[in-house]
Formats: structure tokens, C-alpha cells, sequence
């Protein structure tokens, strides 16, 4: 959210990535990988120059997890995924 204060949108996936993780920096010092595949969390945009919205999926593994109910998106956040977060403006899967 600071950087979208900063430049009026949101950043572009090429830079939201956990390897080498530094594209955030100075509002993050490092983009953490997903511990189980260690690889890049799936963060969508809307496709512009200059996103108005963004959303990161991930898979819970504890199907338990309270969170899965509440922003939870099951077969709509695609193959692997059944949670997400985003900017308060992104559509929901």
C-alpha cells in the first residue's frame, strides 16, 4: 500500500517475486518465497502499465484455518490456490 502511495498503482508482477526479492525495497526488504515450494506466490494485477488492484494467492495448508472461510475463494482462485488477499478495490475471484 506505500508503494501505491508513492506511484498511484500498485506494483508489476515482474518485480513481486521472491528471487532474487529485493524489487520492493526500500517497503520491503525481502519478498518471501512460499515455504512448502519455495517459489513465487501468485500475485495478479490488472494486466495495465499501472494497476489499480492487485491480488496474492496462496494454498493453506491447514484446511482448518478459519482464514480459508473468510477470504477464502475455493476453485476461483484457480488449480493449487484457496486463498487470497488484495487491495481493498480488486475483484473477487
Amino acid at each position: 500500500e506505500e508503494y501505491e502511495k508513492d506511484k498511484d498503482c500498485y506494483p508489476p508482477p515482474n518485480i513481486v517475486t521472491c528471487n532474487p526479492g529485493d524489487g520492493l525495497t526500500p517497503y520491503l526488504s525481502k519478498i518471501p518465497c512460499d515455504p512448502k515450494t519455495k517459489s513465487d506466490y501468485f500475485y495478479e494485477t490488472d494486466g495495465s502499465s499501472c494497476s489499480l488492484w492487485y491480488k496474492i494467492y496462496a494454498n493453506l495448508e491447514n484446511l482448518q484455518d478459519p482464514d480459508i472461510g473468510k477470504v477464502g475463494c475455493g476453485s476461483g482462485c484457480g488449480p493449487g490456490y484457496n486463498f487470497f488477499l488484495g487491495s481493498p478495490n480488486a475483484p473477487n475471484p
